[in-house]
């Protein structure tokens, strides 16, 4: 809904004081404080200037290893490892930013999980 009538892709909500971030992820918790913000009346532009709130932050470890195995001067085996994310640290999606909506504030999704990735390699 384009409550501003500027036919824009997203309309910012009314800021009603400084924004707090909060300390937990969670199904009940939200990352900032919802009371900070209101939802727009119609034909109004909101007070909030562009990103006022962050998400949260991304911490991702990788780690690689290789070993060459040689059989003889032009033949050898290769062994690779590579491991994304290896501390296997979820990496929380942004806030919902819809001030009409339920779930405003609040982070439902995740990705990262840890990837392994194992190669055998011949060459001659």
């Amino acid at each position: 809904m384009d409550a501003s009538g500027t036919n824009s892709r997203g309309a910012r909500a009314n800021c009603n004081g400084p924004a707090h971030v909060s300390d937990g992820v969670g199904p009940t918790t939200t990352w900032f404080g919802i009371s900070f913000f209101s939802e727009l009346l119609a034909g109004t532009l909101g007070t909030c200037g562009n990103g006022v709130l962050r998400g949260p932050g991304l911490s991702e470890f990788d780690f690689g290893i290789e070993k060459e195995i040689p059989l003889s001067e032009s033949r050898r085996f290769e062994f690779r490892g590579e491991f994304i994310n290896l501390t296997n640290t979820p990496i929380f999606n942004s806030p919902n930013t819809s001030v009409t909506s339920a779930l405003f504030g609040q982070i439902r999704s995740a990705q990262g999980e840890r990837n392994v990735q194992l190669a055998l390699e011949f060459y001659f």
